[in-house]
């Protein structure tokens, strides 16, 4: 090939690339930028998903807590209610197991002195 086309031709491409370098380095920064801020973006939501995750952490401790002593409470009561059931179960046994022994005897003296009267 002759020189002087081969030099053309390089003369081409080279103007060709200077004309368009801008462009490219143009859309080189423009994608480094939106790159960037993608990152940034997703560094922030990931901090916002962080704290979200302590605060919620903490919510559901507090949560766990106030729930155990409910339950506590609530047991507590159960057991009460259950020791008064027990010693009310247990003295109207008692009462009706010895209501005849020693009851029968007084309301039948007490149907003797009213057929007397």
């Amino acid at each position: 090939m002759p020189d002087h086309i081969k030099e053309t031709g390089l003369t081409m491409i080279a103007s060709l690339w200077q004309s368009i370098q801008p462009t490219i380095n143009e859309l080189i920064v423009n994608a480094q930028d939106q790159a960037y801020n993608k990152v940034d973006l997703a560094k922030k939501k990931a901090e916002e998903a962080i704290e979200n995750q302590v605060l919620l952490e903490q919510e559901n401790e507090r949560l766990d807590t106030c729930s155990e002593a409910a339950r506590n409470d609530f047991q507590q009561q159960l057991e009460a209610l259950q020791n008064r059931h027990n010693l009310i179960y247990l003295l109207t046994s008692h009462f009706l197991r010895n209501f005849s022994t020693y009851f029968t005897p007084v309301l039948i003296s007490l149907l003797n002195i009213i057929q007397a009267l």
